[in-house]
């Protein structure tokens, strides 16, 4: 196994021109890079494209450079190549130092593939600035897919298997120099969530990929980024998310949804609140109708007992009434009664008076 691949150019580290000054690493043929893509101008930190299998950076045709002066000549600090064996060193090159490994014939590889051109962290242009970065690999598995342009603090597009992120055409930039299309973090992923940002055409972004389906905390690829910068976009640095085609969206398209779940609600309030309000309305109409009743119950009650009472009076004066009747008719009638005794009395009295006077004369005659 073999822990850095053949090099065509190396990457360097100088201080001078690149023809005649010093140079302290090379490129790297595989491992994982904090470095950037292939740019037109400025430095770039990210990743590069997947072909197969989970990737961190992409390939590369030319070696990423970290150097201040010309690359022909001058002076290297790195190690020699070797043939066989996982080195901590820089592989063949044409030209300059390398600080990097060898490159693998198998095994996986934590590192990145095959790269067109390399990624470069510089302040200058690519033809003369300074350049950091590490080397192409020819073989062997790979971390991360090809780069075709730009580098990117991400991972590439992966053709198999989990991705984290999606293809990218044009690498996301970080850099202080002019772009050709903005600075951009990451590229645009197929499937999950992601702490990434999409494709872009144009600018930085920190965000998410780009999501087929399901929820998305993160925007989708997009064609022109809004930029948070301190300057032009062609010129100067950009802090800044995309635009983004898919996915629940905050401005634009997710914006305009948002906006228009926002109003359905508030129609929707605006209903409950009628709907309230009509039984407010109800319920004025309830208590008005329970006090109507009320006050009719209550008069049909005082009416009631008003005629109760009447009732009553006229009831106990026809009562009084028939009972002093009643009495004197009693009274009457016993009088007659007594009357009747006491003429009956003195008639029988009488008549046995006489009786007894008719004896005595008889027995006075006799005798």
């Amino acid at each position: 196994p073999q822990t850095t691949g053949r090099r065509e150019t190396g990457p360097q580290w100088t201080t001078g021109r690149r023809e005649t000054g010093p140079q302290t690493t090379g490129r790297r043929e595989t491992g994982p890079q904090w470095t950037t893509g292939r740019r037109e101008t400025g430095p770039q930190w990210t990743t590069g494209r997947r072909e197969t299998g989970p990737q961190t950076t992409g390939r590369r045709e030319t070696g990423p450079q970290w150097t201040t002066g010309r690359r022909e000549t001058g002076p290297q600090w790195t190690t020699d190549r070797r043939e066989t064996g996982p080195q901590w060193t820089t592989d063949r090159r044409e030209t300059g130092p390398q600080w990097t490994t060898d490159r693998r014939e198998t095994g996986p590889q934590w590192t990145t593939g095959r790269r067109e051109t390399g990624p470069q962290w510089t302040t200058g242009r690519r033809e003369t600035g300074p350049q950091g970065t590490t080397g192409r690999r020819e073989t062997g598995p790979q971390t991360t897919g090809r780069k075709e342009t730009g580098p990117r603090w991400t991972t590439g597009r992966r053709e198999t298997g989990p991705q984290t992120t999606g293809r990218r055409e044009t690498g996301p930039q970080w850099t202080t120099g002019r772009r050709e299309t903005g600075p951009q973090t990451t590229g645009r992923r197929e499937t999950g969530p992601q702490w990434t940002t999409g494709r872009r055409e144009t600018g930085p972004q920190w965000t998410t990929g780009r999501r087929e389906t399901g929820p998305q905390w993160t925007t989708g690829r997009r064609e022109t980024g809004p930029q948070w910068t301190t300057g032009r976009r062609e010129t100067g640095p950009q802090w800044t998310t995309g635009r983004r085609e898919t996915g629940p969206q905050t401005t634009g398209r997710r914006g305009l949804a948002l906006r228009l779940q926002v109003g359905e609600r508030l129609a929707l309030r605006l209903q409950v609140g009628e709907r309230l309000a009509s039984r407010l309305q109800v319920g004025e109409r309830l208590a008005l109708s329970g006090l109507q009743v009320g006050e009719r119950l209550a008069l049909s009650g005082l009416q009631v007992g008003e005629r109760l009472a009447l009732s009553g009076l006229r009831v106990g004066e026809r009562l009084a009434l028939s009972g002093l009747r009643v009495g004197e008719r009693l009274a009457r009638g016993r009088l007659q009664v007594g009357e009747r005794l006491a003429r009956g009395g003195l008639q029988v009295g009488e008549r046995l008076a006489r009786g007894g006077l008719q004896v005595g004369e008889r027995l006075a005659r006799g005798g």
